[in-house]
């Protein structure tokens, strides 16, 4: 029997498996390998986040495959689209090995699973499904929600296929996707050209770390991003763009004290052969507590400027970003924190510009005064 909800304000299609007391509020669990996820999968997840008190996304791992994507980057994919539409009721979870889903959700509470609906295809096989968990567990329900009909198409493995042929995704995916999968090709075709013996899992493992709220893939793509746009507009200014975006994706690959130095020698190590010098440079230009000297290349200098854009960038998601250079700093009392971050802050202030670069300075500069200066200010109020 499959019984339509009523009893809550919502305009999807939405129905019950064999549970006619189901009231419509509860903790959700919808799970799936998501690999990757698409906007298929975030209609549902926002749809079901608007029906349920809260969602829990469950990432489903199976042995016996080893994936397209690892089960950790598919989470922080997961979690950042989810933040970029501001969810925030909705989690995400990698799933035990050895847990079946109905017993996940009694275990963390969660009294519905939630599962999508494309085609009549799905419907059968959802059905199936439906009657092993409600065998398995009669304490927990099953929700079906349709999928908007512009995504009823999209499915992972559609996705994949149109990988494999290097068509563009961009319609069929969350920009977290986006841009992580061109993260990933753009290193897999740096890596054999520099001797690097680096796959980009290793590099996505350091820099999804859950440490990093700021200082993740997302600030590698809108560094790289940046000099792309200074390489476009600046032509034969750049000596070899290949090398600076290898030093861009290794600029921050480790956080922490003396970082810019543990991350010089984790680029010597993944090498094959010897890293080359101007990488080094690159690298050691993004220490933005030290002046670049004189006789620093344009490199360098493009480095530097592309790591602080986003001083300059609109009061929004200036905002955002300093939110998140606090929790990466949390260890820190706020007086503490407001301490060091106010003369970090004033160290850029005082000096003659801010941006190496001409193009940087004329594109950021202004914005990035008016900002720091703004944050100074609140972390003044923050300490009265």
């Amino acid at each position: 029997m499959i019984l339509p909800i009523q009893k809550f304000s919502f305009n999807r299609p939405a129905y019950t498996y064999q549970q006619p007391q189901f009231k419509g509020k509860a903790k959700a669990l919808y799970a799936g390998s998501f690999d990757p996820i698409t906007k298929g999968h975030m209609d549902i997840i926002q749809s079901a986040s608007e029906m349920f008190d809260k969602l829990i996304v469950l990432i489903a791992k199976n042995p016996a495959k080893k994936g397209f994507l690892p089960v950790e980057d598919r989470a922080k994919l997961i979690k950042d689209a989810v933040e970029e539409i501001n969810l925030n009721n909705v989690t995400v979870d990698i799933a035990p090995n050895d847990l079946l889903t109905v017993d996940y959700a009694k275990a963390n509470g969660a009294s519905v699973l939630v599962r999508g609906l494309r085609t009549v295809t799905d419907f059968d096989s959802e059905m199936q499904l439906a009657e092993i968990n409600k065998k398995l567990n009669r304490d927990v329900r099953t929700v079906f929600l349709t999928s908007n009909s512009e995504y009823s198409a999209i499915s992972s493995s559609a996705v994949r296929g149109i990988l494999a042929c290097h068509g563009n995704i961009t319609e069929f995916v969350p920009s977290s996707v986006t841009k992580y999968l061109y993260l990933k090709d753009r290193w897999d075709s740096l890596k054999d050209k520099f001797g690097i013996q680096a796959d980009f899992n290793e590099i996505s493992k350091n820099y999804n770390a859950k440490e990093r709220k700021y200082h993740d893939l997302n600030h590698v793509y809108n560094v790289i991003k940046h000099i792309e746009d200074f390489y476009r507009n600046n032509p034969n200014v750049i000596e070899d763009i290949d090398e600076l975006i290898v030093s861009a994706f290794l600029h921050d690959i480790c956080l922490g004290p003396d970082d810019i130095k543990m991350s010089i020698e984790k680029a010597k190590s993944l090498f094959k052969g010897k890293c080359p010098e101007q990488i080094i440079k690159n690298i050691q230009a993004t220490d933005h507590a030290k002046l670049l000297p004189k006789e620093a290349s344009i490199s360098e200098k493009v480095l530097a400027d592309a790591d602080l854009a986003i001083l300059g960038t609109i009061p929004e998601n200036y905002r955002k970003y300093s939110e998140q250079i606090r929790e990466e700093y949390s260890q820190y009392s706020n007086e503490e924190y407001a301490k060091g971050r106010t003369e970090v802050l004033r160290n850029f202030l005082l000096r003659d510009r801010i941006f190496q670069t001409d193009y940087f300075y004329m594109k950021y500069e202004s914005n990035a005064c008016q900002n720091i200066g703004s944050e100074i200010n609140q972390l003044k109020l923050s300490q009265l």
